[in-house]
């Protein structure tokens, strides 16, 4: 079993993340315990910034038109 080091959400801050690309990190994991280490600290990174917590708008875009074409409401 790997482990990873993921950043603090202060750590995040201070580097100017947002709580959005945080979770576009946490979207691409395949380890559950991984994504939800990331989803915890965007919602930390949320709280403490007063930032929204939403995937940043290229892939919201794209997938509110991928929904569109099909008929479906995103």
């Amino acid at each position: 079993m790997r482990r990873y080091h993921v950043l603090t959400a202060e750590q995040f801050i201070a580097q100017g993340t947002s709580p959005g690309a945080i979770l576009s990190i946490a979207s691409t994991q395949k380890d559950r315990a991984l994504r939800s280490q990331f989803e915890d600290t965007a919602r930390v990174v949320a709280l403490e910034t007063g930032l929204p917590l939403q995937i940043p708008g290229a892939a919201n875009d794209n997938r509110v038109r991928r929904l569109s074409r099909s008929g479906r409401v995103a």
